[in-house]
């Protein structure tokens, strides 16, 4: 169905978190890279417009998904392995 297709690019995403990640650790970056994320917020917004998907629907999933990826992250470079999906609170 659609919406396991959506999960399942969910999954290989996390999955390139992961790897990224491990970059990071390895090479002493910074998880949040400032830049990067003010263009993605930029950009996938118009995607999603170009597709007829609302931006703002667009902008706050990308930020859902910047938030899990953070914690991934996180997780991976404090040395714990990933678990699931973070705990979104409330006015997200």
């Amino acid at each position: 169905t659609a919406d396991h297709e959506i999960l399942e690019m969910l999954a290989r995403r996390m999955a390139l978190i992961q790897e990224l990640a491990e970059y990071k650790k390895e090479n002493n970056v910074k998880i949040l890279q400032l830049e990067r994320w003010q263009e993605i917020f930029k950009t996938r917004p118009e995607w999603g417009r170009k597709l007829n998907i609302d931006e703002k629907f667009v902008g706050e999933l990308y930020k859902l998904i910047h938030i899990e990826s953070i914690r991934q992250q996180t997780q991976v470079l404090n040395g714990r392995p990933i678990d699931g999906l973070a705990h979104l609170g409330p006015g997200l």
